[in-house]
């Protein structure tokens, strides 16, 4: 059953079965339904036992399909939980290129200032035969559009080239409530070509292509304003490496770093595109990140990224240059078989890069704001990320219960001290509680960068 003829049946099923509720209620059941559904693969009809069904007793629904779609979770919060979203249309994003390295946009939009700027003349040379056309500037273009979901789908075939003015950089959205790790993030550029099915920039679908600033220069004069010092990096709007043979940021970002050895700079990616690291001299306070994940996982879940291996053995060119690396094991799915895939991804990491040359591993377990599960169910129709017990965390996030979450990051932890003792760990956007008894870094400054040096 695909996945726009399960809503539809799924709605008819309610309508049909329990014609005496509210269309609140009906919303509800109908819910419930669509993601047992979708994590079952059962059709509707098998879903509910008749004498459920025969009581037409709202309250009796609600709890049967409540508990079988969170079995572990305590009676109690099951009661509490209410199940309004709407049941979502399909439209599925098309088929992901393989590497982003060798995606290549149709239309390329400069602000009318900038179209002498190196970047806008770099991407001429490197993309002959794409027209550049003029906008007043990115802002007045996107008021004039009309943004959905196809819209968003179809993003990676633009790109701006602007000048950014007021956000060059932030301190780490952490949630409230959660334990900061002194983070700060680089806005340079916004926009992604890759498709994972949890990236959080789905939420806001008012962004009709991949921007790419051309004033670097001001971004570096607004950190030096600050004072530092930093622990800052890219990754958090934009993967850092993915189009760097297109910008070249890395290039001014390790150049700019090297008059700052107090701070320290990181780029986060899931790509394996390092050419341009490669050929520029190492810096003690500049690393390199992967996110890994099981490759089921990426797969699945990642598409366009490079694969498990592909990140692992650039990582290992990267480490095999001078280069300092971290890892990010963020977000951690949770489904069947997790444990070993995870224990094996740890020890395949410390097989590709040694010990001595991580600057810290992260970890993070999945979480989302509430309004993007529509958005992933309407993008991703046949994606089973959803199908864990994902409930309000602490945050407001959809997040796996707490004792789940701690249990995931004891079983990590200990996967990755069999490996090495030394190399700081720390989990990302959390609460107190997932952090108590377990040894981690509370806060990462230079002294833990010292260490492994």
């Amino acid at each position: 059953m695909d996945a726009m003829t399960s809503a539809v049946s799924i709605q008819r099923y309610t309508d049909e079965t329990f014609p005496a509720f509210g269309v609140n209620k009906k919303q509800e059941i109908s819910r419930l339904l669509f993601e047992i559904v979708r994590r079952d693969g059962c059709p509707v009809q098998a879903v509910l036992p008749e004498r459920v069904q025969q009581s037409c007793s709202f309250r009796q629904v609600k709890a049967f399909l409540t508990k079988r779609r969170y079995p572990n979770m305590p009676a109690f919060q099951r009661r509490g939980l209410q199940r309004f979203l709407k049941i979502p249309e399909p439209c599925p994003i098309p088929d992901a290129e393989s590497k982003a390295c060798h995606f290549k946009p149709k239309r390329i939009l400069v602000e009318e200032p900038l179209l002498a700027d190196p970047l806008a003349q770099r991407l001429r040379r490197m993309l002959p035969g794409v027209p550049i056309e003029l906008v007043v500037s990115y802002k007045q273009y996107c008021r004039q559009q009309a943004f959905s979901v196809a819209e968003y789908n179809r993003r990676a075939e633009v790109f701006f080239v602007v000048r950014e003015k007021h956000q060059f950089w932030q301190a780490c959205p952490c949630s409230k409530g959660s334990v900061s790790c002194g983070y700060a993030v680089l806005n340079l550029g916004q926009g992604c070509p890759f498709d994972c099915t949890y990236c959080f920039m789905q939420g806001y679908l008012n962004s009709p292509g991949i921007v790419f600033p051309s004033n670097i220069n001001d971004f570096f004069r607004s950190l030096e304003a600050h004072g530092g010092p930093w622990r800052i990096g890219t990754g958090q709007f934009s993967d850092s490496l993915a189009l760097d043979h297109f910008t070249e940021y890395s290039r001014h970002i390790i150049h700019f770093m090297r008059r700052h050895p107090d701070w320290f700079f990181e780029f986060k990616t899931k790509s394996d595109n390092i050419s341009l690291l490669l050929e520029e001299d190492s810096s003690p306070n500049v690393c390199v990140g992967w996110s890994l994940n099981p490759e089921r996982v990426v797969a699945r879940d990642e598409q366009g990224t490079a694969s498990l291996e592909q990140r692992l053995a650039a990582a290992q060119k990267c480490a095999g240059r001078g280069w300092r690396v971290s890892f990010h094991f963020d977000p951690i799915v949770y489904d069947e078989g997790w444990e070993e895939e995870y224990r094996g991804v740890v020890r395949r990491l410390f097989e590709a890069v040694p010990p001595e040359r991580m600057a810290w591993i992260s970890l993070g377990c999945l979480r989302m704001m509430p309004r993007l599960k529509q958005v992933m169910e309407s993008r991703f129709p046949a994606s089973r990320i959803l199908g864990g017990e994902l409930v309000p965390g602490y945050d407001g996030k959809l997040r796996y219960p707490l004792n789940v979450r701690r249990t995931i990051y004891k079983s990590m932890l200990n996967s990755i001290r069999e490996e090495d003792e030394g190399v700081p760990v720390y989990l990302c956007m959390e609460q107190t509680e997932a952090w108590e008894g377990l040894p981690l870094e509370r806060r990462l400054d230079r002294a833990v960068f010292s260490r492994r040096q």
